[in-house]
C-alpha cells in the first residue's frame, strides 16, 4: 500500500466517522443540555475490570493495599492501546524498558534484567505465567515471546510482579512474574467475537474467539489468532564488517546463511488456538481445564551464532494445563511439549521437550494471621538438543519445592506484614535453591502509605550458561542476589495518585564468572483522572555499578511512558495516545560496541462503535517514522500503520 494510498484511507475513515457522529448528534434518542453535555460526562467504570491482583500472595488483594511494586493492567487498557503483541502492551508499566528488535519481535528488560552481555535476546530473568502456571523453557532459563498461544484479546487482566518473587513461585522469578489471567467467556449467551486489523507492508493480524455462558456453574471459551509482520529492511548486521549488508549478500560471509538468517518476508508469523472451560459446584469448589497449541517462526539476536546477527528461530508448542480448588485447598498440573530450534543450526535445537509440574497449595486464616503452605514438582527434559551439555546438564530430571507463607495485620490492618519462604531441590545435582522475602505497609494516614520489601533471591544458569569441552570443565555459578526496595504512596485527592519508589539489587559474589553489576534506581507514577480524560505518566532512572564500582550503562539510565485514553460519545468514541522513552546508551561486549540513540516512540489508537457492540478502528505504532535502531545489531524501526474492525454477536 502507497503512502498516498495511507493517506486516502485514513480520510476515507474520518469522513465514515464524521457522517456517523452527525447521525449520533442530530438523533431524537438523545436530548442534550448544558448540564448533561456527553462530553462532560464522567467515566464509566469497566465493570468487567477487576481491581484486584492475586499473585502478589496468593489470595484476592486490593492494589492498594500491595506492599511491593506491581503493575495491573486490564482487558479494556489492553483493547483501547491499539497493542499487537503482550511487549508493547508491557510498555505502559514502569521499570520495564521495552525495545524493537525487529518488526513484531522485542526485547524486555525488568529494572536493568536480561541485559544482552551475550547478545542473546530471548534470555530472561522474568517468569511468564498463565493462569499461575509457568509458561518457560527451564533448561534455557528463557522465552520466546512470540511462542505466547493466548491471543491478546484472549486476555482478562495482565497482573506484574515488578520486584524479585521466587519465594512465591521459585528461583525462575529471581527478578519479577508476568502472569497472564485468560478469559472465560465473551459475555452471557453463546457470544463471537473476532478483532481484524491490516496495515502498510503486508502486516496482519486475525483473532477470533467464540464462547457459551448462560450465567451458570459451567462457561467454555475457544479463541484461534493469526499474525503475520514483515522485515523493516533487506540488510542485515554483519559483526566482522560491523555495518550492515545488503541481504543478498549474505552468502559472502555465512556459507549458509540462505538457511539460517531471514528474507524481508520474515519479520515473525505465529498461529495458535487457546481452550478455556471451568465449572464451579459452590463457592468452595471449582475446575478450571486450558489448553492450547502454537506454530511461530521469528528472527531473533543471536551473536552466538557465527556471522550474522539475525537468526531465524522456529517453535512449536502444545501445552495443557488443570486447575482445582476446594475449600482451603488448591491444586495445579500442567503438561508442555514442543520444539525449538535455530534454522540451519543443529547443535541449537530442542526437540520433544517435556515438562511436568504439579503443585498444592493450603491457605489458613486466624483473626489476623494467615498461613499458606505449598509443595511443588517439576520434572523437564529436552532430547536431541546440545550433546556436548545436555546429556549431562544437572538441572535435567526433577525439582522438588516447598513453600511457607505467613501475612500478618495488625493496628486495624494499619501494618501488614507478610514473609514468604522457598526451598528448591534439584535431584540430579543433589543442591537446594532457597529464595526468601519479607514485605511490610503501614498506612500513615489514610492517603499517605509507606511499604519496603527485601528479598534474597537465588536461581540456577541456564543450558546457554555453560559452554565446557568435557564434565570436569562445567561450573554452575547459582546467582543470589539480595533486593531491596522502599515505596511511597500518596493519594493527593480522589483522582490523583501517586508513588515514589526506590530499588537496588547487589548480586552476592558466591561463584567465579557470576556477574556483579550493581543496580540501583528510583522510579515514580503518577495517574490523574480529569472527568473522562485519564492521564498516566511514569518514568525509572537506573544506575549500573560494576567491579570496583565503575560505572557501566549497558541499558538506559532514564526511561518512561506517558499515556492518555480519552472517551467521548457515551463511550462510543475511545482515543489512546502513548509516548514511551529511553535514553542513549552504548553497548559494549565482546570486543564489539552498538551506540543506541535517545529515543521517543509514539502510538495511538482511535476507535468509534459503529453499531451496537461493533467497533472500527485506526491504530499505528513509531508514528514519528524515526527509523533509529532500538536494540543492538538490529533492524532500523519504522512507523507502522492498521486499519481493524472488532465484531460482537
Amino acid at each position: 500500500m502507497t503512502n498516498k494510498g495511507a493517506i486516502l484511507l485514513v480520510v476515507s475513515i474520518f469522513c465514515v466517522l464524521s457522517e456517523a457522529l452527525s447521525q449520533v448528534l442530530d438523533s431524537s434518542s438523545y436530548t442534550l443540555t448544558i448540564k448533561d453535555d456527553i462530553l462532560g460526562m464522567e467515566l464509566r467504570p469497566d465493570e468487567e475490570a477487576s481491581r484486584s491482583i492475586y499473585i502478589l500472595s496468593k489470595e484476592h488483594q486490593d492494589i492498594a493495599e500491595a506492599a511491593i511494586s506491581h503493575t495491573l493492567i486490564t482487558q479494556d487498557d489492553i483493547l483501547q492501546s491499539g497493542a499487537t503483541t503482550l511487549l508493547e502492551v508491557l510498555r505502559f508499566s514502569p521499570d520495564f524498558v521495552v525495545r524493537q528488535s525487529t518488526n513484531g519481535n522485542y526485547v524486555l528488560h525488568l529494572r536493568g534484567s536480561s541485559f544482552a552481555d551475550e547478545g542473546v535476546s530471548h534470555r530472561n530473568t522474568v517468569l511468564l505465567m498463565i493462569n499461575e502456571i509457568p509458561y518457560y523453557n527451564f533448561m534455557e532459563q528463557s522465552v520466546w515471546w512470540e511462542t505466547l498461544p493466548v491471543a491478546l484479546q484472549d486476555i482478562k487482566q495482565i497482573e506484574v510482579v515488578r520486584f524479585p518473587h521466587g519465594a512465591w513461585y521459585g528461583p525462575e522469578a529471581a527478578e519479577g512474574i508476568i502472569n497472564i489471567v485468560t478469559k472465560l467467556d465473551n459475555g452471557l449467551g453463546l457470544k463471537a467475537q473476532s478483532n481484524t486489523r491490516v496495515g502498510l507492508n503486508n502486516n496482519h493480524a486475525f483473532q477470533g474467539s467464540i464462547s457459551f455462558y448462560q450465567g451458570g456453574r459451567f462457561r467454555v471459551n475457544a479463541t484461534g489468532y493469526f499474525n503475520r509482520f514483515t522485515r523493516f529492511q533487506q540488510s542485515s548486521y554483519i559483526f566482522s564488517q560491523r555495518n550492515y549488508v545488503s541481504d543478498d549478500s549474505l552468502l559472502f560471509y555465512q556459507i549458509n546463511a540462505r538457511t539460517t538468517n531471514p528474507t524481508v518476508s520474515k519479520g515473525i508469523r505465529n498461529s495458535g488456538a487457546h481452550f478455556n472451560a471451568n465449572y464451579t459446584w459452590s463457592k468452595d469448589a471449582e475446575l478450571h481445564l486450558s489448553a492450547g497449541i502454537q506454530n511461530s517462526e521469528a528472527q531473533g539476536i543471536f551473536r552466538r551464532i557465527e556471522e550474522v546477527a539475525l537468526s531465524n528461530r522456529l517453535a512449536n508448542t502444545n501445552w495443557v494445563s488443570l486447575r482445582a480448588r476446594w475449600k482451603p485447598f488448591q491444586t495445579y498440573f500442567s503438561y508442555q511439549a514442543g520444539s525449538q530450534l535455530y534454522s540451519g543450526y543443529e547443535n541449537l535445537r530442542w526437540d520433544n521437550n517435556n515438562q511436568w509440574l504439579g503443585r498444592i497449595e493450603y491457605a489458613k486464616e486466624w483473626k489476623k494471621y494467615r498461613l499458606g503452605l505449598g509443595a511443588e514438582t517439576l520434572h523437564y527434559e529436552y532430547a536431541n538438543s546440545r550433546t556436548d551439555v545436555a546429556p549431562i546438564f544437572p538441572q535435567l530430571g526433577q525439582r522438588y519445592s516447598a513453600s511457607i507463607s505467613q501475612h500478618l495485620s495488625f493496628f486495624e490492618n494499619r501494618l501488614v506484614l507478610t514473609l514468604a519462604n522457598r526451598a528448591d531441590y534439584y535431584a540430579t545435582l543433589g543442591k537446594s535453591l532457597l529464595n526468601n522475602q519479607l514485605s511490610a505497609l503501614f498506612v500513615l494516614f489514610p492517603a499517605h502509605k509507606i511499604s519496603a520489601a527485601i528479598a534474597l533471591s537465588e536461581r540456577p544458569p541456564g543450558i546457554l550458561d555453560q559452554n565446557p569441552v568435557n564434565v570436569e570443565e562445567l561450573i554452575f555459578p547459582f546467582q543470589e542476589t539480595l533486593v531491596y526496595e522502599a515505596k511511597y504512596h500518596y493519594q493527593i485527592s480522589k483522582d490523583i495518585n501517586a508513588d515514589l519508589t526506590y530499588f537496588q539489587y547487589q548480586p552476592q559474589e558466591e561463584a567465579e564468572g557470576t556477574h556483579t553489576a550493581t543496580r540501583s534506581g528510583f522510579s515514580g507514577k503518577v495517574d490523574w483522572q480529569i472527568n473522562r480524560l485519564l492521564l498516566s505518566g511514569n518514568a525509572t532512572y537506573m544506575q549500573f555499578r560494576g567491579a570496583g564500582n565503575t560505572p557501566t550503562n549497558p541499558l538506559p539510565e532514564l526511561f518512561g511512558s506517558f499515556t492518555g485514553r480519552y472517551s467521548a460519545l457515551f463511550d462510543k468514541l475511545q482515543a489512546f495516545l502513548t509516548v514511551n522513552y529511553y535514553s542513549q546508551h552504548l553497548y559494549t561486549s565482546n570486543n564489539a560496541s552498538f551506540s543506541i540513540p535517545a529515543r521517543f516512540n509514539l502510538s495511538s489508537r482511535l476507535s468509534y462503535q459503529i453499531w451496537d457492540e461493533h467497533s472500527l478502528f485506526i491504530s499505528g505504532q513509531n508514528l514519528l517514522n524515526n527509523g533509529k535502531v532500538e536494540y543492538p545489531f538490529s533492524d532500523r524501526t519504522q512507523g507502522i500503520y492498521w486499519l481493524g474492525i472488532n465484531l460482537r454477536f
